[in-house]
């Protein structure tokens, strides 16, 4: 994961994951709404993981690939 340039997951460990690796990530979140409550919880600071709903998401934040953290 960490030779990637990003991530697109709807796993919360592929969040995790991501976030230990130091790769930007994008993130839908699931049924039970983990990975939006952990991104809020303890990984709200972070600007390298964004939290996606629809497709279009992907789209309004595709500015992620710019960040550099």
């Amino acid at each position: 994961m960490s030779s990637a340039e990003v991530v697109v997951t709807d796993r919360l460990h592929g969040m995790i994951s991501s976030v230990v690796a130091r790769t930007k990530c994008f993130a839908f979140d699931n049924l039970t709404g983990k990975v939006h409550s952990t991104k809020n919880l303890w990984l709200n600071k972070l600007k390298t993981v964004r939290i996606l709903n629809t497709t279009e998401d992907f789209i309004k934040n595709i500015d992620l690939l710019n960040i550099d953290d």
